[in-house]
């Protein structure tokens, strides 16, 4: 065996043990999917088998992975982490540069590194973006990036914590694809929260619960959540609407929409097709080259900031930088205290209740799990209720226990009378909870009534 993991137990410092007695044995050539809900130990679990968590516990070849000098390691084993954003270097200009990055610094000869960053870009489907800016990738293109960094390292094993989750439904079985081609000699150990990608790729599919792995055993799907009020009137307008990262290739030219209000919208298309920057221009976080855009009456880009604030309320896909306080129920005050609305405490217990997260109110946000982290960022944009929340991808690396609380708060949110916009590539998600779906594609933008398209 390659990699071998004997007894493998961890604990965070006064934590419980999240991994107790943990058996797994991956051949030269192994594909194993871990697939387990959020907190159970998948990224602890990446770290272990990485070497970085210092156990005697994994082997290399029947040799403690820990005794191995880091830079021997980096030819054994690469992870590519749930945000493969913080993996790039920042100091390539271009898609082909960063994937040059590791290599370069393990000082290999040119024209070795000229092959392997070319092989890397192939296997990842990026021969295309080669000269693209890194920081101009969609969140799928930056996962693929992440990953040939990763390959162009060689390594005997590769690690991928939570790589779908970026990804559309094409984009997931696309990738998984491209995995199951590489090298026949080459280990790879995913962690997941769905197996059906992993499984239609052969990979072997193992359950992480209570600290150790068992044989995986399907989870049912929950059902359709009540059904909303119909909308009423229009909460968000576009007029005449253009916009270009780039001059010379326009995003969006001419877009008119109206959305109505107190409807959950599944903002839905492929990967870099704008939907972000679609609700980044709704928020007033981008400006378009032409056009107007209101919510709830109030102009975007000529409004006051607060007065924006008070009317709308976004999680990033990246929910983490939205964090300021030192703990949940702070972060949730924030808002409230902002508007001067009366009794920010209440509004703030509340709505970390609605999220399932009033036992955790003291705890540090940038201590809890993802999916914690994700919901957390949500009871704080709806405390100060705004009457538009824009959702980019929360429920995305979400088990299906945090995916219920989300959609029982969207739900809510919508019944009393808001409207969630909310990107989304979950179909089965999509399915559950929208009310319309706005399709954006090839620049062009189309809201419809999900029961008219059914």
């Amino acid at each position: 065996m390659s990699l071998s993991l004997r007894g493998l137990r961890f604990s965070w410092p006064g934590g419980p043990a999240v991994l107790d007695g943990l058996d797994l044995d991956l051949p030269p050539g192994g594909r194993v999917a871990v697939i387990a809900g959020n907190g159970a130990g998948k990224s602890t679990l990446a770290r272990c088998v990485a070497g970085l968590a210092g156990s005697e516990a994994v082997l290399w070849r029947g040799r403690p992975l820990s005794a191995v000098a880091g830079t021997d390691r980096v030819a054994i084993a690469q992870l590519v982490g749930q945000r493969p954003d913080l993996q790039l270097s920042g100091r390539a200009a271009t898609v082909r540069a960063e994937i040059a990055f590791g290599p370069e610094n393990l000082g290999l000869p040119r024209a070795l590194i000229r092959d392997r960053v070319e092989a890397a870009m192939q296997a990842m489907g990026l021969t295309a973006l080669a000269l693209r800016d890194p920081r101009r990738l969609s969140g799928g293109e930056t996962q693929r990036l992440a990953i040939a960094g990763a390959l162009a390292m060689r390594p005997a094993l590769l690690i991928l914590d939570e790589p779908l989750t970026d990804l559309d439904h094409e984009a997931r079985d696309g990738l998984t694809e491209r995995l199951s081609r590489l090298a026949p000699d080459m280990s790879i150990l995913a962690l997941d929260v769905s197996a059906d990608a992993w499984r239609r790729q052969g990979f072997q599919v193992m359950q992480l619960r209570d600290g150790r792995l068992q044989r995986f055993q399907d989870i049912p799907q929950p059902s359709p959540l009540a059904a909303r009020p119909e909308p009423r009137g229009q909460l968000v307008t576009i007029r005449d609407l253009d916009f270009a990262h780039d001059p010379a290739r326009p995003l969006f030219r001419r877009v008119e929409l109206d959305l109505p209000q107190g409807a959950a919208i599944a903002v839905t298309g492929p990967n870099g097709a704008g939907k972000t920057t679609l609700m980044r221009l709704i928020a007033g976080l981008e400006r378009p080259s032409r056009g107007r855009i209101t919510v709830a009456g109030v102009e975007v880009g000529r409004a006051k900031p607060k007065d924006l604030a008070a009317v709308l309320g976004m999680v990033f896909q990246n929910a983490d930088r939205q964090f300021l306080a030192a703990t949940l129920q702070d972060e949730a005050m924030m808002g409230p205290r902002l508007h001067r609305l009366p009794d920010p405490p209440g509004l703030a217990r509340r709505a970390l209740a609605a999220l399932g997260l009033e036992a955790l109110a003291h705890a540090h946000p940038l201590d809890l799990h993802n999916g914690a982290r994700r919901l957390t960022a949500v009871a704080a944009a709806v405390a100060p209720r705004p009457q538009l929340l824009i959702l980019d991808e929360t429920q995305r690396g979400l088990d299906l226990r945090h995916q219920r609380q989300l959609e029982q708060a969207m739900t809510a949110f919508t019944q009393a009378g808001g409207t969630v916009l909310f990107v989304c590539h979950d179909e089965d998600f999509v399915k559950r909870n929208a009310s319309h779906r706005l399709a954006v594609s090839g620049g062009l933008v189309g809201l419809h009534s999900v029961m008219e398209s059914e």
